[in-house]
Order: structure tokens, then C-alpha cells, then sequence
């Protein structure tokens, strides 16, 4: 059993679309509250307004002083990393608005390889990383590798995956575990989406929010919860008994995103994530945010979920119904 921990459920607003890319949150302008007062940490001294696409900076606040990494000719403003986040797909945990501000997990990881690197902070709202590296914006979190090479990621960071919870510690649950069980799901999600690709047979139930969902697996009402990986985990985090029990699909990996053309910059920003994941800072700030969900590999994704079964063609000769107001040949 888990240490009990004041339950602050935050609001996650409904999916506005049923496809489209899962970067980190399975649903589309994602929304908390409370966030500021469940998880302080970085946040306080590092958030930025999202009323413009300008941002206020903040000093540097774990190592005052530090020698700066980079020359000031890679940086878009001299002696600041300028981080650029986008709520609207990262959304919870990753960043998101509280009380007009951003905070979440990159936020507080943006404020960290800052440090680290000897830099004050500033962060922006950005709409597409290419475009924005080297213009509005020095790095991009939660990023995906680019396919087409626009962008290079300086070093990986984080997963995206869809994933069941349960109330109670099951482990990895085995596709048995799930047959006819009731589900819950987010409506419109991209989670939703995944599971109505497969051939799981479940009782799915649709909810308008991730809160109420998790709210009903607390309750008993329902036996699982499907939703975003990193999503799920926040807000497990809040209750005392509810548990990651594996991914429905492969983990995608996201990280820093930095322009090809700025090897300087990348370089330095791996080094220093390499030294936050060295030095324990990554594992408390991922801890605040995410709990004690596992680095996602083949281990934690549930095993031999069906793919879903295509319709049977009809055989040669068989009739085939046409609608019934089909025009009629004429007598």
C-alpha cells in the first residue's frame, strides 16, 4: 500500500478529437487545477504567462552562479535558454494552465537543463517546432523524432503510450484479465480510438473526463480505466490504490527537439540532461509528476492483445443485399 496522499483530482477537459497524434496526452486543450499546491517544486520560479506568446523570465534557482555552458552566439537571447512548450498537445502532466501560467513536468525540466547548463529560463508558447527552433524558441520539449529530419532531438526524455488502470496492484495485466471487464474510457480520445482498433472484447463505458473515470475505478463502478499513459499516472498518483497495469501498445519515446543546424546547442543540453538524470533531479521531478510509473519497455505492455477482425468477404456466388431503395430494373 501506497502512503495515502491528499486526493486533489484535476479537470481534464474532453477530447475534441478522435485521431490524432498521442505526444504525451490523449486529449486535445487538456486543463488542470491545483496543481501549484499539490506539486511545488519547480514551478513557482519558473512558470511564464500563456496570455501572449511572450513569456517572463526567471533566474536560474538551483545553483545560483553556475558557469554558462554555451556561448551566448547559440542562444536566441544572450545568457537565457529559451524553451518553447505547446499545452494545447502536450497537455497534462507534461505542461499545461494553472491560474494563467504554465507548470507541469516540462516546465519543471525546462527550468532544470537551464540551470544546469547555467542559464536563466524563459518559456514560450509555440504552435510547430521547426518553425520555431532558432526563431521563437531555442528548444522544444516533448517531442517526437521527426520522420522527415526537420528537427534533431538532443536526447530522449520521456514515452507516450495508451495503458490500463486498476484499482488494487494486478502487475502487467494478461489479456484474460481484461475479457469482458468494463472499461472506462475517455470519449473521443485517441485511447478509445486504439482499443476500437483492436479485437479486445470489453464492456466499454464513455466518460466526458479522465476525473470522472478514475473517480468510478475508486468507487468499484467500473474495473479499469484506458487512457494516455502519463495522464493515467497523475492523477493515480492522487489516490492510494490505483496502479499502471500495463500499456496497450509499444511506448513511443519524446524528448528535446533542437534546430539541425544548432550541434552546439544540442550537444550541451544532452550533457545536462544527462547530468539531471545522473544527479537524481530527473527521477524527483518525474516522481512529483508521475509517481512511481515504471520506465515503459516490452516488460510493462500487456502481451498478444488480438488485432481487430476484418469482415469476412463474401464467397464467390453469394448474393450480396443492395439498399432498399435501390432503383429497380425496369419490367
Amino acid at each position: 500500500m501506497r502512503t495515502p496522499k491528499k486526493t486533489i483530482i484535476a479537470s481534464i477537459m474532453t477530447a475534441t478529437l478522435a485521431v490524432a497524434a498521442l505526444t504525451g496526452c490523449d486529449a486535445v486543450g487538456q486543463k488542470v487545477t491545483g496543481v501549484l499546491d499539490r506539486i511545488p517544486f519547480l514551478s513557482d520560479s519558473s512558470t511564464a504567462s500563456t496570455d501572449s506568446r511572450d513569456s517572463t523570465d526567471a533566474s536560474s534557482i538551483l545553483t545560483p552562479d553556475k558557469h554558462q555552458a554555451v556561448d551566448d552566439s547559440v542562444l536566441i537571447t544572450p545568457g537565457t535558454l529559451t524553451v518553447g512548450v505547446n499545452p494545447n498537445v502536450s497537455g497534462v502532466p507534461l505542461s499545461c494552465v494553472e491560474d494563467g501560467k504554465l507548470v507541469g513536468m516540462d516546465i519543471d525540466l525546462g527550468s532544470a537543463l537551464a540551470d544546469d547548463m547555467g542559464l536563466k529560463v524563459k518559456f514560450v508558447v509555440v504552435d510547430g517546432t521547426a518553425e520555431s527552433l532558432g526563431t521563437a524558441c531555442d528548444v522544444v520539449m516533448d517531442q517526437a523524432q521527426d520522420p522527415n529530419g526537420a528537427y534533431k532531438l538532443s536526447d530522449v526524455y520521456g514515452q507516450s503510450a495508451v495503458a490500463v488502470f486498476h484499482k488494487g496492484d494486478m502487475g502487467v495485466a494478461k489479456v484474460e484479465d481484461l475479457s469482458s471487464k468494463n472499461v472506462a474510457v475517455q470519449t473521443g480520445s485517441v485511447p478509445e480510438s486504439t482499443l476500437d482498433q483492436t479485437g479486445l472484447t470489453v464492456n466499454k463505458k464513455g466518460y466526458s473526463t479522465l476525473n470522472d473515470a478514475f473517480a468510478d475505478l475508486d468507487k468499484g463502478a467500473v474495473d479499469f480505466v484506458l487512457c494516455d499513459v502519463y495522464a493515467g499516472a497523475y492523477l493515480a498518483h492522487v489516490y492510494d490504490d490505483i496502479y499502471f497495469a500495463g500499456t496497450l501498445n509499444a511506448p513511443t519515446d519524446a524528448g528535446v527537439a533542437c534546430a539541425n543546424d544548432n550541434s552546439v546547442l544540442s550537444s550541451a543540453v544532452a550533457e545536462s540532461l544527462g547530468n539531471i538524470k545522473g544527479n537524481g533531479v530527473f527521477d524527483l521531478l518525474r516522481s512529483r509528476w508521475l509517481g512511481d510509473l515504471p520506465v515503459l519497455d516490452a516488460t510493462t505492455q500487456i502481451q498478444n492483445v488480438p488485432a481487430k477482425a476484418e469482415p469476412a468477404a463474401p464467397a464467390e456466388g453469394d448474393a450480396v443485399a443492395q439498399p432498399a431503395d435501390a432503383a429497380q430494373p425496369a419490367a
